[in-house]
């Protein structure tokens, strides 16, 4: 079982998959160096997190820490090998389309009850509100402005997605994602990065109608 440090180093890493150094994590947890290093040696042991040596223009090669497969998967709080078996099935047997119709279908769904109480907010309220919604049923959400146009609604950025290993294998599952987000917003929602397409996160723009 994961002690309160081991898992905020596994957090602090979900949010920086570039990796960060023994002394980054130990300034985050607020306990020593040493102290921070026996926990990072427990966790690449257990598989967790793996060494990563990133280039440095004098001197040795600095060396950072990153999530493995095993350390993303602590964050899953889903079933997935048998809702990938389940959506595999649905699928051979109804087709991508009827599948892809289903799954946003059950995004509307999931939406309703909740779209009235967000529906009279400010969309910055709203988009904040969904993104607590997302931290409930076990994403890793963060909000941030685009720079360049401050006057767009914030966007959410998901540093896990519950749905990860699924997706990869059937990535319609993802049309369920952007039909929750939409009813819940009342907009439009730009899925610009994904993790399955290879991002480093999943980005979700929101535009008014």
């Amino acid at each position: 079982m994961l002690g309160s440090s081991q898992t905020e180093i596994l957090k602090t890493l979900l949010y920086a998959p570039e990796g960060v150094n023994i002394d980054g994590m130990s300034q985050r947890l607020g306990i020593s160096r040493n102290a921070t290093y026996q926990h990072v040696k427990t966790l690449e042991r257990d598989g967790l997190i793996a060494r990563h040596d990133v280039e440095k223009t004098k001197g040795r090669p600095g060396q950072t820490y990153r999530l493995t497969r095993e350390g993303q998967a602590t964050f899953t709080q889903s079933y997935s090998l048998i809702a990938t078996l389940l959506i595999g099935a649905v699928k051979q047997d109804l087709g991508e389309g009827k599948l892809t119709a289903l799954l946003e279908n059950l995004g509307h769904s999931l939406a309703e009850g909740v779209k009235e109480d967000l529906a009279s907010m400010p969309i910055a309220d709203r988009v904040s509100r969904i993104s607590e919604i997302m931290k409930s049923l076990g994403y890793e959400t963060v909000l941030e402005t685009d720079q360049e146009t401050p006057e767009t609604p914030p966007q959410i950025v998901a540093h896990h997605c519950i749905f990860h290993d699924v997706a990869e294998e059937h990535p319609e599952v993802c049309s369920m994602d952007l039909a929750l987000l939409g009813s819940l917003s009342g907009c439009s929602v730009d899925h610009s990065e994904c993790i399955v397409r290879g991002g480093g996160k999943c980005r979700f723009k929101f535009q008014t109608k």
